[in-house]
């Protein structure tokens, strides 16, 4: 392994040298750091982030903890992540907590052993006391769900509750007035909020609004949800309230040939869906969401309670707009 001492003895000069021309240290002219820095790249040198830990205090890392990295929604969002923050050359280093609560505690602490520049997280429904206090002492970011419900902690997202109200309007404009929905099961901030709107938007036209129902996240179960909305309501369009449910619902509709019978609404970036009939495709703006992090942890700025960036992106209307009850 090449190391400073090395490169030091081949180039003819003192470690010290080539340690603070490899770290742009001024007292280093830039004819000499463009000669030492050649020189490391040829012989492949890699940087002892451990060493820079203990010298600095830090290192030029991000923690981000998500639940899942086989759902493609959790991927782009990695992949956005990652994208802004390359761009000064800090690295993501991801672990996933598959919404486990002691995976996640622990997955604090082994980032934190590493002084990240910010944790930021996709919380689990039922995160300790202990993650909690971690999260505020270290200024981590919430993303996408609200499970810490303080204003020491920063959460960026979307405004669910709103976002799914003016889901039903766009319906509702379209001629629908026997609207259903499914979602995820109601133990996180996300399936809570996206049927309270749902059901708000119902209430606000005067049409029903109990033809709803939650599932876990399997194709058994959705498949049992949809069977028992279609045999006790009629309706005309269906809402479908995350990308996870969306994917096991099309499977449903599309084997029993009923995808055609009433306007589908899907969630998540499945962007073949929009070519089916009679359907119209929402996503989360990830990429506003990652650029929001990325900004905070640059400007480093203080935690603030919300930072909403927009309501869902649609197929049916690119208005995409910011509210927010802080500054952004």
């Amino acid at each position: 392994m090449i190391t400073i001492k090395s490169l030091a003895k081949k180039l003819g000069v003192s470690h010290s040298t080539v340690s603070r021309a490899l770290n742009d240290h001024p007292s280093i002219s830039e004819k000499t750091k463009i000669r030492i820095k050649a020189e490391a790249e040829v012989q492949g040198y890699v940087v002892n982030q451990a060493a820079n830990i203990i010298k600095n205090g830090n290192l030029k890392t991000v923690g981000l903890l998500i639940p899942d990295i086989d759902n493609s929604f959790y991927a782009r969002l990695t992949s956005a992540l990652t994208d802004f923050f390359r761009e000064d050359g800090v690295n993501v280093i991801l672990s996933v907590t598959k919404d486990d609560e002691k995976l996640e505690e622990t997955a604090i602490k082994q980032l934190l052993s590493l002084r990240p520049a910010a944790i930021l997280l996709v919380p689990s429904p039922n995160i300790t006391d202990v993650s909690i206090a971690m999260i505020k002492a270290s200024n981590g970011i919430q993303l996408i769900r609200k499970a810490i419900n303080d204003d020491g902690v920063s959460f960026i997202g979307i405004d669910d509750t709103k976002s799914m109200g003016a889901v039903v309007d766009e319906l509702y404009a379209k001629g629908h007035t026997q609207i259903a929905y499914l979602g995820r099961k109601l133990n996180t901030s996300t399936g809570i909020e996206r049927l309270q709107g749902f059901i708000s938007g119902c209430e606000r036209y005067g049409i029903p609004s109990n033809m709803t129902s939650t599932s876990l996240y399997s194709h058994t179960a959705v498949a049992s949800e949809l069977q028992s909305l279609f045999s006790k309501h009629r309706f005309s369009a269906i809402i479908f309230g995350s990308e996870v449910i969306t994917q096991a619902a099309l499977k449903y509709l599309i084997e029993r040939q009923l995808l055609g019978s009433v306007e589908a609404v899907l969630f998540g970036g499945l962007s073949w869906g929009a070519q089916l009939s009679k359907t119209s495709r929402l996503t989360l703006p990830l990429d506003k969401i990652a650029q929001m992090c990325h900004k905070i942890v640059k400007d480093r700025c203080p935690p603030s309670s919300v930072r909403y960036v927009g309501h869902f992106d649609s197929t049916s209307s690119a208005e995409n707009y910011t509210t927010s009850n802080s500054a952004t």
